[in-house]
């Protein structure tokens, strides 16, 4: 909690330095990022940047940006690097590709609770306009773990420490508050479809986005569908009681996360 409540405060200082920035001269930059698991299919014009909690970013081209998340490296003590490419682009719909890769430090930047993974991702990407306020943003994700021993949320239980990979299928409708700079967005799908107990995941937010800034606050949930009905669900951060030895290291780790909530925070500005 106190490395959450250390992003938030960040977030929220540079929310209140907001007054302070002329945007009289500013161009139309910020765009919208999307989820933790459902990126959205929007790209940084090439030459432009973004900086924030969520992402530092570079548009290598109209298509292609590359990007780090400081979320990442603070909170999950974790170097990452990811790439956005979305080289199809039609009226109401674009297909792109989203690629990431993450690996642990020895030990954690903030807190006494270090994460321990590897691991790599290839998402599929589509978009589909249904009116010029709502729009649907599909990713189906794959992913491997070359280490899993003490891993971030996102990494469920798999039921089976064999099972290395990871199928998610997951989608984020977005829906322009009329005539405002505010969107609401609304996520949904299923984690670890190839687990032996697949995962339900939930959430929403609200973005405002606005020449060159984008804030983002909400939330999203993640629980077995086959647990719902169970009060003990819905309790975030839920540990499993199961001990399970590492094939990494050969110690012992309390395999962890039934359950997880995962704040949906962004404050970005676009140059």
């Amino acid at each position: 909690m106190q490395k959450i409540s250390f992003i938030i405060s960040i977030s929220l200082c540079c929310f209140l330095q907001l007054p302070t920035w002329d945007f009289a001269n500013a161009h139309e930059r910020a765009i919208d990022l999307g989820h933790i698991l459902t990126p959205t299919t929007r790209t940084l014009a090439g030459g432009d940047s973004t900086a924030g909690s969520f992402a530092l970013a570079y548009g290598i081209s109209d298509t292609l940006f590359i990007a780090t998340s400081p979320w990442g490296w603070i909170n999950y003590n974790s170097s990452n690097i990811h790439l956005r490419w979305v080289p199809v682009s039609f009226e109401k719909t674009k297909i792109g590709f989203f690629a990431s890769y993450f690996e642990s430090f020895p030990k954690p930047i903030l807190g006494d609770d270090p994460f321990h993974w590897k691991s790599a991702s290839l998402s599929l990407l589509y978009s589909y306009a249904w009116t010029s306020d709502v729009e649907t943003f599909l990713s189906a994700r794959t992913s491997y773990y070359w280490n899993d021993d003490r891993p971030y949320s996102i990494r469920m239980d798999s039921g089976d420490n064999s099972i290395r990979g990871q199928f998610d299928a997951t989608s984020l409708t977005r829906v322009r508050i009329k005539d405002s700079n505010f969107r609401i967005g609304f996520e949904f799908g299923s984690v670890g479809l190839n687990y032996l107990y697949p995962y339900l995941h939930f959430g929403s937010s609200v973005v405002y986005i606005e020449n060159n800034w984008q804030l983002q606050f909400g939330f999203t949930y993640t629980a077995q569908w086959r647990k719902l009905s169970e009060a003990s669900t819905w309790r975030p951060g839920r540990i499993d009681s199961r001990i399970r030895q590492s094939p990494s290291d050969g110690r012992s780790y309390y395999y962890p996360y039934e359950t997880a909530l995962h704040p949906e925070i962004q404050v970005q500005y676009y140059f």
